[in-house]
């Protein structure tokens, strides 16, 4: 009798153990979030147009650094490779770099994510007829690398939506606009192709003449106020006849504005201040302005 009950007290303690070594180990590896540090290294390219590639890894750190909750590491001086994997061991860390190459026409670009210390992965590819369809692109395309992960893990976090707007009673309409609502892909202007807005207040308004131009964005109060920061170009005046263009460029003229209301969370209203042509004369102006999401 005395060794079944010694028996039973050893299988519980046992048991007790047991259950005490699975709370302390934590929940199964799968199941754990993602790591918040992302370290961000050079892209992998067998193109010449070096200044091409700068400026797209340039632009998905710039939309990295814009998302909630990470914490970036710029190793942007270090080229990714097989090595930069191998010596980071287990560390729980996220390391993200391009993959750019020329392909015809057109480039092909490769988002990889990897996590050392789980061997786990992400990659999303997608071919490109021009540059500028990198540009437009970029954010869907790391939410998505992201996500990718983030399903792997089983975690319940996900990237922060586009459209978060808020409610308020003294905005007419009741959006209030945040830098972090008006983030994506916009397109508004007959000779405009793409409008991106980032979450840290600045963007590119790309033409159809293949210009860029930077800007700031604002909010001051239930307005949204975005500027040119890119110096004069007779590009960013496609409505114009080009030696006019040329003309208002080398007069340096103040920046292009656009003072915004939002009517919904997909569609902004307003003016553009700009120079107008009139014959021989040339001025600012007011031209009303529609912006919808893409």
């Amino acid at each position: 009798m005395m060794r079944k009950v010694l028996g039973i007290c050893g299988i519980l303690f046992l048991a007790l153990l047991t259950a005490l070594a699975a709370q302390s180990a934590g929940p199964p590896e799968e199941t754990r979030p993602l790591p918040k540090t992302l370290e961000v290294y050079g892209a992998v390219t067998d193109t010449q147009d070096t200044d091409v590639v700068n400026m797209a890894q340039d632009l998905f750190f710039t939309q990295l650094m814009s998302l909630d909750g990470y914490t970036i590491i710029d190793s942007r001086g270090i080229a990714y490779s097989d090595a930069v994997f191998a010596s980071s061991g287990d560390r729980d860390v996220i390391l993200f770099y391009p993959e750019i190459s020329q392909s015809g026409a057109g480039w092909q670009c490769t988002l990889h994510a990897k996590v050392p210390a789980r061997k786990t992965e992400a990659a999303v590819s997608n071919h490109y007829d021009t540059y500028y369809k990198v540009l437009t692109d970029a954010r869907s395309s790391l939410q998505a690398v992201l996500q990718s992960l983030e399903s792997q893990a089983g975690s319940d976090a996900s990237v922060t939506p586009d459209v978060a707007f808020q409610e308020t009673l003294d905005s007419p309409g009741g959006l209030a606009p945040t830098l972090e609502s008006l983030a994506g892909s916009w397109h508004g202007e007959l000779l405009t192709d793409k409008i991106i807005i980032l979450r840290g207040g600045r963007g590119f308004v790309i033409f159809k003449n293949g210009a860029t131009m930077n800007v700031s964005v604002q909010i001051d109060g239930a307005s949204v106020v975005i500027t040119q920061m890119s110096k004069a170009n007779a590009s960013f005046f496609p409505e114009m006849p080009r030696d006019s263009a040329l003309l208002v460029a080398q007069a340096n003229p103040p920046p292009i504005l656009w003072r915004f209301q939002m009517d919904n969370p997909a569609r902004m209203s307003g003016t553009k201040r700009t120079v107008a042509v009139q014959g021989k004369t040339q001025r600012f102006a007011d031209v009303p302005v529609v912006w919808n999401r893409d």
